[in-house]
């Protein structure tokens, strides 16, 4: 066996070990989005989510309209900044493509 046969087969080795790694592992690579809490009723819908390291989102769909608070959860703990207020109706129908947002938007980190 030759330099280049062995390092040819070592560089399989290495391969397959470390697909069988993503395989096992998969899960904890691939991105996941999990909602915290979810309340629907006819009319209004709430949901929270982590949105950021130490933030969480809280979604509000009342009727047609969608609101977006955030709140940190550590330092100002307990307060509730609006993010943005969409109109569905316009943001599905194409006709205002940027959704009428307001409430400032968010400040880069």
């Amino acid at each position: 066996m030759t330099r280049i046969q062995l390092a040819c087969y070592a560089l399989l080795a290495s391969a397959l070990v470390l697909t069988g790694l993503l395989i096992v592992q998969g899960r904890s690579v691939m991105p996941e989005a999990n909602a915290a809490l979810v309340i629907a009723e006819p009319g209004f819908s709430f949901m929270t989510a982590e949105t950021r390291r130490e933030e969480e989102a809280l979604f509000v769909i009342v009727n047609d309209k969608m609101m977006i608070y955030t709140t940190s959860l550590t330092g100002s703990r307990g307060r509730l900044e609006l993010v943005s207020a969409t109109d569905l109706t316009r943001l599905f129908s194409g006709t205002d493509a940027g959704g009428g947002a307001t409430g400032g938007g968010r400040t880069p980190r």
